[in-house]
């Protein structure tokens, strides 16, 4: 199974994503954007890829060895930004903010269990985005930099900062069916 750990939103900020989203979609982008689904929206902490039963029951225990942090975790929304930049943009993105940086040293525990594992961790270091949508891949150039260039002029359309608490990670199974892909949890950690 396709499998990623994550942060789920809890309502407060799921609607303030899903008005910015809805904002955004109004301000007519200028090419055809894939957007992710309201009840898509999460923080991926580590995208595991397909990984067979087995690896997800070691992967569960492994990171339910690890005890809950010391300090509460909080993420909080605001602002927008594009990866791999304005300039040239590939994904479109609401910031989260990890005041503390608690949720940053989460995902690196989680990273050197899941190491141990015989996973490939991502070493880039760790920026907290909710995917808002995807520029298609076969736009030219000069479109993809017309949708940077009006994303980056929407800046007023972000969430407002809204923070909560951090109470679980999710263990997160990804399929892709022809309607888009649908998110199901498979193991749940404390924090």
């Amino acid at each position: 199974m396709r499998v990623f750990l994550a942060i789920l939103l809890d309502p407060p900020l799921r609607d303030a994503l899903r008005a910015c989203v809805r904002a955004l979609q109004a301000a007519h982008p200028p090419a055809r954007l894939k957007w992710v689904g309201d009840e898509q929206h999460h923080l991926t902490l580590h995208f595991l890829g397909e990984i067979s039963p087995t690896q997800v029951e070691a992967v569960t225990r492994a990171l339910a060895a690890i005890p809950p942090p010391v300090a509460p975790l909080s993420l909080t929304l605001g602002g927008l930004g594009a990866f791999p930049s304005l300039s040239r943009p590939a994904t479109l993105w609401a910031g989260g903010k990890d005041a503390g940086g608690g949720i940053a040293a989460r995902t690196a525990e989680y990273g050197r269990a899941l190491k141990t594992l015989g996973f490939e961790i991502d070493s880039r270091p760790f920026t907290p985005h909710l995917t808002l949508a995807r520029v298609p891949r076969d736009l030219d150039p000069a479109t993809i930099r017309a949708v940077g260039a009006w994303f980056a002029a929407r800046k007023a359309l972000a969430p407002p900062p809204l923070t909560q608490a951090v109470r679980a990670v999710h263990l997160m199974r990804s399929e892709l069916l022809p309607s888009g892909a649908r998110y199901t949890p498979v193991a749940v950690f404390g924090c």
